[in-house]
């Protein structure tokens, strides 16, 4: 994990390239991930791929890491490069635009209902509000946004029967700074903090999961 965070302190996005800084953030929140499962006891990884209903069609939500507890979402982490790899689908002269602390991508609300989905379909409470995650690296690459949402239930029903309005989603949003001190107890970090937090909230989505008798 040191390296990873001396790697991140020596980096600078006008001598390395985008992509790369990016990679090291992203493993730098994997390894919070998989240690705050450690610590917890339970079985962390790097799956959750997710996708959402709409009026009948299935869309995949693109994303880089989708962290997962026993088939519950926990978050997802989002990245411009992928989602501009997505629009440039259909509009191939698109030019790439990094995401920034303030305006909220569409992808990021999809990625956020799908996950609030999939919980629906996995609980044995099938009605009520899902809170969802989603986190992604501004253009500096030196801080990340902690998107949240709360989903209701009737808005999943909703958008997946073509309804023409749904109820609203409450988002709210955190930036945090990319951690690069390696002298300071990294538990400490506001980055651990928030990703145990989530993965403390998905424990508790698991719990209303049936168990297979």
């Amino acid at each position: 994990m040191e390296c990873i965070m001396e790697r991140l302190q020596v980096m600078d996005c006008h001598k390395y390239s985008e992509r790369n800084i990016l990679l090291k953030v992203f493993d730098l929140i994997d390894f919070y991930m998989r240690t705050v499962g450690d610590d917890r006891q339970i079985s962390v990884c790097n799956d959750g791929t997710h996708e959402l209903e709409v009026n009948g069609e299935t869309f995949a939500i693109p994303f880089h890491l989708g962290c997962d507890i026993d088939g519950i979402p926990v978050f997802h982490l989002t990245n411009s490069f992928a989602l501009y790899e997505e629009r440039r689908q259909l509009i191939p002269d698109l030019v790439h635009e990094p995401q920034d602390e303030i305006s909220t991508d569409a992808f990021d609300v999809a990625a956020l209902i799908a996950q609030a989905a999939s919980q629906k379909e996995s609980s044995a409470v099938h009605d009520g509000i899902y809170e969802t995650h989603v986190m992604y690296s501004t253009s500096t690459y030196k801080k990340l946004v902690a998107l949240t949402g709360w989903v209701p239930s009737t808005t999943i029903t909703a958008l997946k029967e073509g309804y023409e309005t749904i109820e609203p989603i409450i988002l709210s949003r955190e930036v945090i700074d990319v951690p690069s001190e390696t002298r300071c107890d990294w538990k400490e970090i506001d980055l651990y903090q928030i990703i145990a937090g989530f993965i403390d909230a998905g424990a508790r989505a698991l719990a209303l999961k049936p168990r297979e008798l």
